[in-house]
């Protein structure tokens, strides 16, 4: 396979280890920078006949620390 899709705001690792090659088999697990998140909750791709699956792009996205219609209170000490 090729070199899996690079991601903004993070990496990935390959199983097995190291990454030297990326023969049939090979799985790929991608993880986000801290503060950042996957924008899917599927972090695999496998190497298949030359070719990652399944073949989208991974995204991470800076993590929303204030939710849609939860208050938060700050106070100071």
């Amino acid at each position: 396979c090729p070199l899996p899709p690079m991601v903004s705001h993070g990496d990935y690792i390959c199983h097995p280890r190291p990454c030297e090659r990326y023969n049939h088999g090979t799985v790929v697990e991608f993880y986000c920078d801290p503060g950042y998140t996957l924008t899917n909750d599927y972090k695999y791709i496998t190497c298949q006949y030359g070719e990652w699956f399944p073949s989208y792009q991974v995204y991470c996205v800076k993590t929303a620390h204030i939710f849609p219609g939860v208050q938060t209170l700050v106070t100071a000490e």
